[in-house]
């Protein structure tokens, strides 16, 4: 049950998986929790409190009160440094790009702006 993303990986979902697993849930049970009881959780629905709490009715689940404490040990997104690697060169490139357009389109307008000053019969 691994989530991510492009810019950073989400190892909370493992993480989470590894504490409902060691709680007792089955692969089944983390996957229906993930897609519902998660969903609600992360929406704002439900408290923490009601979270664990509806996990223990529901699946009998065998969560201490201390988990919201393991729940926050868990030090959030990482990194793709690969991507975000991508990202500055993309940027640096297109930043390249920009300087040479507004060079470009200075140059023109000043040679835009010579033609008037020729002499008639003069052409470019």
């Amino acid at each position: 049950m691994t989530g991510g993303g492009v810019i950073a990986n989400d190892p909370g979902d493992e993480f989470l998986e590894q504490l409902l697993r060691g709680a007792g849930a089955s692969e089944g049970q983390v996957q229906e929790i993930f897609e519902t009881y998660m969903k609600r959780f992360m929406r704002g629905k439900i408290s923490e409190a009601e979270y664990w709490q509806e996990l223990r009715s529901k699946y009998g689940l065998s969560i201490h009160d201390s988990i919201s404490h393991e729940f926050k040990k868990w030090r959030g997104l990482v990194a793709n440094d690969d991507i975000l690697e991508l990202a500055k060169e993309a940027k640096d490139k297109v930043l390249m790009l920009q300087f040479f357009l507004t060079l470009l389109i200075k140059l023109a307008t000043t040679i835009f702006s010579m033609k008037s000053l020729l002499p008639v019969g003069w052409a470019m």
